[in-house]
């Protein structure tokens, strides 16, 4: 699965997948930039535009955080932070981060 820019309709990379996830785990735009030997700027527009409905559609569906992860060539902490990213403190301390596949 592919994850569609919200503004221009385009596919994103899993390169952007990890930059939107990298940025909702708290790294700055300039670290991320560092680490993927791009502009502050890119960064800031990969995140701007990046649309998470896909992810939360998929795991409200059941579909489990690791076979997201997997299908987006991506690490589970990442679809995660992207995932559970609007629960409060304590819906995620309650929430299992795993859900049995429909």
């Amino acid at each position: 699965m592919q994850v569609e820019c919200r503004k221009c309709g385009n596919n994103l990379s899993s390169r952007d997948v990890e930059i939107y996830g990298m940025s909702q785990l708290g790294w700055t735009q300039q670290e991320i930039a560092d680490a993927f030997s791009m502009t502050q700027q890119n960064v800031q527009n990969i995140t701007k535009n990046f649309n998470v409905k896909d992810f939360c559609n998929l795991y409200k569906k059941g579909k489990s955080l690791e076979k997201i992860a997997d299908a987006n060539n991506t690490r589970v902490p990442i679809v995660a932070s992207i995932v559970l990213k609007d629960l409060n403190d304590l819906q995620l301390f309650t929430y299992k981060l795993t859900k049995k596949e429909g």
